[in-house]
């Protein structure tokens, strides 16, 4: 959860790099390794039982819990919570970037009429039909679940995964159970009390402080049947609220004892206090950013880590990526123990070793079987992102072999790297614009003329733009014995004579090389519109098939922020892409307004997309599902026409559930699936280099200090 910051068409071309100083406190330390130079050997770790869940609850928050009124006392340290920093890719001088190159270019045009069903089905294009979708949890959701013993949070930092017929989604901090038709299977969930059995923050006189948890990600382990779920932990002093940069640090790991979510889970808690660079218990590192993977052999989690210092985005400083490797049929054991694994730190001097995404297979797919199991992860370089002016064209993949060994001996397992050219990228150079539909409450001082109570300015503000974030490299899957991924780039977009600047996704699918060496590029490209930005993709695959869906978040000067998703096989993506809900007003959450930023909110920090058995894909993103609306008649949240936020934020999250098709020979000669009659077309399609456009419509918390509702 990257909670503060203090500010913020296939072609290719080249141009000049721009150069940037160190960042203010944003350091490094140590001596460089050369990316590639070997394999590396772990050092042991141990994942810690901790405790089993009770059951998921089943029932659902109350209508009085949720119907959150203003507080005219000052609450703020109680609204918002503990303050992490966001995390940055840190600024290396040392690094050697490319040079000649410039940001990548799309041409298309600015709008397009939908494609009939027919004309889309075209020879090695990619198509799908859209089978069902719902919204999914929100802030509201999120704020009162556990009885309102929660913080105002954003962003959602959505988590999906898919198995025994439920969807599980989890944000910044809650989660929830469905059935595949959309109906919620279980109650809304708090994390602190599902991970630790504690509440987040119990109010009153003397408040109680918990755990800071976040950065939530699930998988779901087709093979065996089981859940994993997995945070971040702070420890935090339960008096004051403080413990950032002083006291232990965990991530905490969840995995259900049968294929049913909504049942009991053994919970794994990893110390990673002395993980990192020059931390120790009297320093101790942040494991910010988490990310899990797995093959047939282990289960597997990679973070960033930081010192945070004592303050708030000042002392920030990276100390390596870390790579934890575990069994996971012990992880999986119904009755929980303590868990041997191995443990990689990765030097922060080094160019490739930020944000290192581990692959997550799709169903069906027991990964490489090659050097007693070989695990893969990717990671973009670009030492310039921090600033926002990097460009680069490499990428690299890392290849952890002997992975059956884990259960008897996870020493034994070594880590490779290999830095190789790929298609041009560029960290995104400005948040994406928003359509300004005028009735933004918090951002226009509706909801407290005097800002005593929420801490906004009482004037009227601009419409925020959305953090696009930087050009990590987003979700990876490993399905077709192929590795696909997106990340967030710069683009130039031209089209009927105009030229706009914006934020696209650049798109690479790779056959990986045995031997953990160069990976083949099978196909790479971006996808970008004119007028509007494109940002957060994953991709999920049908491995059978060779048929997948990339979704992304879409928003623009004029359009609401919504989700949107395009079809993708090996031979690239589909000529449209679709949008299958419109959002319906601006976000007015709290991250885009003064104090807590110059103008730009929170969004993301990622979407997820996850295989369902039956080769269909589910898709989760951020989008604004609430009305606009106005309370000044009795200036509350929950008010006449404002039910579905609270005072601080309006943001929702949609779950959409579509079949991916496509015309290429499957893997393995097995027949692949015509087009159904049954395809259906959403009211905006959106189109590379363009939109048809119908016009309906990264966490963090609030701080401590300001006079603050409790929404």
């Amino acid at each position: 959860m990257k909670l503060l910051r203090t500010s913020l068409a296939l072609t290719l071309a080249v141009g000049t790099l721009v150069s940037l100083p160190l960042r203010p406190g944003h350091a490094l330390a140590a001596a460089p390794r050369v990316a590639g130079s070997g394999g590396q050997s772990p050092t042991a770790t141990t994942a810690t039982f901790l405790r089993t869940t009770s059951p998921v609850s089943m029932t659902a928050t109350s209508a009085s819990a949720r119907a959150s009124t203003q507080s005219s006392g000052n609450v703020a340290a109680t609204e918002l919570g503990p303050q992490k920093p966001e995390g940055d890719r840190p600024f290396n001088p040392n690094a050697s970037p490319p040079s000649g190159l410039s940001i990548p270019s799309v041409t298309g045009s600015a709008f397009v009429t939908p494609a009939s069903a027919a004309s889309r089905v075209a020879p090695n294009a990619a198509t799908t039909i859209l089978v069902n979708g719902f919204d999914g949890l929100s802030h509201l959701d999120q704020r009162t679940a556990d009885n309102r013993n929660q913080f105002s949070l954003e962003p959602p930092d959505q988590a999906l995964c898919v198995g025994g017929g439920f969807v599980l989604e989890a944000v910044n901090d809650a989660l929830r159970v469905y059935n595949k038709g959309g109906t919620p299977a279980s109650g809304v969930t708090s994390l602190n009390q599902f991970f630790t059995g504690t509440s987040a923050i119990i109010r009153g006189t003397t408040p109680v402080f918990g755990p800071s948890i976040g950065d939530p990600r699930c998988f779901y382990d087709s093979a065996s049947g089981h859940f994993f779920v997995s945070v971040y932990e702070q420890t935090i002093n339960p008096a004051t609220g403080g413990g950032f940069g002083t006291l232990p640090t965990n991530l905490l790991v969840a995995v259900s004892q049968t294929s049913d979510p909504r049942g009991a889970y053994n919970v794994y808690q990893i110390n990673t206090t002395n993980d990192g660079g020059k931390c120790t218990a009297d320093r101790p590192c942040f494991p910010d950013y988490p990310q899990i993977g797995a093959d047939a052999n282990g289960f597997y989690i990679n973070s960033n880590a930081f010192f945070f210092g004592n303050t708030v985005d000042v002392t920030q400083t990276f100390e390596g990526a870390q790579f934890y490797a575990f069994p996971k049929t012990l992880l999986e054991a119904p009755v929980g123990a303590a868990v041997r694994g191995a443990h990689f730190a990765i030097n922060p001097m080094q160019e490739d070793g930020f944000t290192i995404q581990p692959a997550q297979p799709a169903p069906g797919e027991a990964g490489d079987a090659s050097n007693g199991g070989t695990m893969y992860y990717l990671s973009s370089l670009d030492p310039n992102s921090i600033a926002g002016t990097g460009i680069d064209n490499r990428l690299a993949i890392w290849a952890l072999s002997n992975t059956s060994a884990l259960t008897t001996n996870p020493l034994s397992t070594s880590l490779k790297d290999t830095v190789f050219t790929s298609q041009t990228y560029a960290a995104p150079r400005a948040g994406s614009q928003q359509l300004n539909d005028g009735i933004r409450p918090l951002g226009t001082g509706l909801y407290d003329p005097t800002g005593v109570s929420t801490g906004i300015s009482p004037t009227v503000q601009r419409t925020p733009r959305l953090d696009t974030g930087d050009d990590r490299v987003q979700q990876v899957t490993y399905a077709a014995g192929m590795l696909w991924a997106g990340l967030n780039t710069a683009l130039t977009v031209t089209g009927g004579g105009t030229t706009s600047n914006q934020t696209g996704v650049a798109y690479f699918i790779l056959s990986p090389s045995a031997t953990g060496g160069t990976p083949s590029i099978v196909n790479q490209g971006l996808l970008g519109f004119l007028g509007i930005d494109a940002f957060y993709p994953s991709i999920g695959v049908n491995s059978a098939t060779g048929a997948g869906v990339m979704t992304f978040a879409r928003s623009g000067a004029t359009v609401y922020p919504s989700p949107a998703y395009i079809p993708i096989d090996a031979s690239g993506l589909a000529s449209t892409a679709t949008v299958p809900v419109e959002g319906n007003s601006s976000d007015d959450g709290f991250t885009g307004y003064k104090p807590y930023s110059n103008g730009t909110g929170r969004w993301g920090d990622y979407s997820q997309a996850a295989t369902d058995s039956n080769g269909s894909v589910w898709l989760a993103q951020e989008y604004i599902a609430a009305q606009p609306c106005d309370p000044r008649a009795n200036n509350k949240a929950g008010s006449p026409g404002c039910a579905q936020r609270t005072v601080l934020a309006n943001w929702g999250t949609r779950i959409t559930n579509v079949t991916p098709i496509t015309n290429l020979p499957p893997p393995g000669g097995a027949p692949t699936p015509e087009l159904g009659s049954g395809e259906l077309l959403s009211t905006g399609l959106l189109v590379l280099g363009g939109l048809f456009l119908v016009r309906r419509r990264r966490a963090r918390r609030a701080t401590p200090g300001q006079d603050a509702p409790t929404a």
